[in-house]
C-alpha cells in the first residue's frame, strides 16, 4: 500500500524518512519527560512494555486497514531481529532513565557508523580509508560529549551511557537484519512480528526482575507510555521501513543523522535540556561525521 499526502500525491522515500526521524526524536523526548518521577510512577521496564504495546496497537490497526497477511515462512528469519530489538529497547529505556535525551540521542546517532563496522567484522565488507577516518571522528565526537560530567540531577550517568552504547549496537544489528526482512514480507507485518518478540523479551526481563514497580502502576501512566510507544515504535518505525524499502540502506542512514538534531531541539524546548559548549561541539562533529559516512556509503565510496 502506498502512503499518500493530503493533496493526493504519494509520499517520497525521503519525506517518509524525515518524518520518521522527527517522530523518533519526538518519542524519545516524550519518553525522557515521562520517565521523570514527577510525571509517572512507572518502572522503566513496565514503561517499555506499555510502549511496545502501543506500537503493536498502531501496527495491528494499520495491518487490519490494509488487509496485510503475514508470510509464515518469514517467522524464523524475524526471530533474531526481534530479540535484538527487544534487548536494544531495554537498553534504550534505561539509557533515557539514567542520562539526558540529548546525550543518549548523540550516542544513538553513531548507528550508521556502527553498522559499517559490524559489516566489516562479520561480513568482511570493505571500508574505504575516508569512511574509516570519519568513523573514528564520530567516535571522538561521542567521547567529547560523554566525558563532560553530567549535572548533579542526572544520577548514575555512566550507566546511561553504557546502556546507550549497548542499545546502539543492538539496533545496528537489527537494521542489517531488517533490510532483508522487508523483502520477505510486508514491512508492517515484519514489524509486528519483530515487536511482538521484543514485547516478550521485555516482559520476560520484567518478570525475571520480579515485576518491579507493579504495585505502583496506574492506568493514566500506562496510557501515556502507550502513546509514546505508538509514536516511536509504531508510526516512526513504520515510516522508516516503508522509506527503507524504496531506498538503499546506506542512503537511508543519512536521514538517521537528523534524529539527534530533532532530539536536541525538542529536548531544549520541552525539557529545558542544555548541552555544554564542549558537548555541543562534539555533537556537531558526530552528526557531520555520521552524515558524511552515510553519504559516502550511498555513493559507493
Amino acid at each position: 500500500m502506498r502512503l499518500f499526502l493530503s493533496i493526493g500525491q504519494p509520499m517520497t522515500p525521503s519525506l517518509l524518512l524525515v518524518l520518521s526521524a522527527f517522530l523518533l526524536a519526538f518519542g524519545t523526548v516524550l519518553t525522557k519527560g515521562l520517565l521523570s518521577p514527577d510525571a509517572t510512577n512507572l518502572h522503566p521496564l513496565s514503561f517499555l512494555i506499555a510502549q511496545l504495546a502501543g506500537g503493536l496497537f498502531v501496527l495491528f490497526a494499520f495491518a487490519r486497514i490494509t488487509q496485510q497477511i503475514l508470510w509464515t515462512k518469514s517467522l524464523m528469519r524475524l526471530l533474531l531481529p526481534g530479540l535484538f530489538i527487544g534487548v536494544g529497547s531495554i537498553g534504550t529505556i534505561l539509557a533515557l532513565y539514567f542520562t539526558t535525551a540529548s546525550e543518549a540521542s548523540l550516542i544513538f546517532a553513531t548507528r550508521p557508523a556502527m553498522v559499517l563496522l559490524l559489516a566489516r567484522v562479520f561480513l568482511k565488507e570493505w571500508i574505504t580509508l575516508a569512511v574509516a577516518i570519519l568513523v573514528l571522528v564520530a567516535v571522538a565526537g561521542v567521547i567529547s560529549v560523554v566525558q563532560v560530567g553530567g549535572s548533579e540531577e542526572v544520577l548514575n550517568r555512566g550507566y546511561g551511557i553504557g546502556f546507550a552504547v549497548f542499545s546502539t549496537a543492538s539496533a545496528s544489528i537489527y537494521v542489517v537484519w531488517m533490510r532483508h526482512a522487508t523483502q520477505l514480507s510486508s514491512p508492517v507485518m515484519a514489524l509486528i512480528t519483530v515487536q511482538a518478540i521484543a514485547f516478550v523479551v521485555a516482559f520476560s526481563a520484567w518478570a525475571a526482575w520480579q515485576f518491579p514497580g507493579y504495585a505502583d502502576t496506574d492506568f493514566c501512566s500506562l496510557v501515556a507510555a502507550s502513546v509514546t510507544g505508538a509514536i516511536h515504535y509504531g508510526a516512526a518505525f513504520l515510516l522508516y521501513l516503508y522509506g527503507l524499502r524504496h531506498l538503499e540502506a546506506s542512503k537511508a542512514g543519512i536521514y538517521l543523522s537528523l534524529v539527534p538534531v530533532f532530539t536536541i531541539t525538542l529536548a531544549l524546548v520541552i525539557l529545558d535540556e542544555v548541552l555544554t559548549v564542549q558537548q555541543f561541539v562534539g555533537g556537531v562533529v558526530v552528526i557531520l561525521a555520521v552524515a558524511s559516512v552515510a553519504w559516502l556509503s550511498a555513493r559507493g565510496q
